[in-house]
């Protein structure tokens, strides 16, 4: 079940999440991951970022646990099947070096909008507590850490 929960997850974050070990409660609809890991990159990419060579946007995180609320509804109404997440003690880099603003570029934001998809990832609320990343930005700008404390999110989607 931890594999198939994990390819799923996979699928539906655009990133490799792996973690130890889940440990469901049926009763209140909630599984708890320990120790995940979320990589973001090709993986003939990976040595490179473990090296911090400069490479287009991607991040390495490691969560101490998550905490997800599932349901079936939700599912079945097209939101897909998180309903909430608490998300506890992250760590790791946000490498966003070769990306940048193209000011010659004209920008039309209906193009770069994502388009619905039924079962995309969309949650009611997040809660999100501990985090503390590094953040890599483009132009030679200094790596800066970013932290939060604890913050909750009533509503999270890819599609505004």
């Amino acid at each position: 079940m931890t594999h198939r929960l994990g390819h799923y997850l996979t699928l539906s974050s655009e990133a490799v999440v792996v973690f130890e070990s889940a440990t469901p409660n049926w009763k209140d609809g909630k599984i708890r991951l320990s120790n995940v890991h979320v990589v973001c990159m090709p993986r003939s990419e990976q040595r490179k970022f473990q090296k911090r060579l400069k490479r287009i946007p991607w991040f390495d995180l490691t969560i101490d646990s998550v905490e997800v609320e599932l349901s079936l509804m939700r599912l079945m109404e097209g939101k897909g099947i998180v309903k909430s997440a608490d998300v506890v003690g992250v760590r790791g880099i946000i490498d966003n070096r070769r990306s940048g603003w193209n000011k010659s570029a004209a920008w039309d934001a209906e193009t770069v909008r994502k388009s619905h998809i039924p079962g995309d990832f969309e949650m009611d609320r997040l809660v999100l507590e501990d985090m503390s990343v590094v953040v890599y930005m483009p132009k030679g700008f200094r790596p800066f850490p970013f932290s939060i404390i604890q913050a909750q999110f009533s509503r999270l989607r890819r599609q505004w």
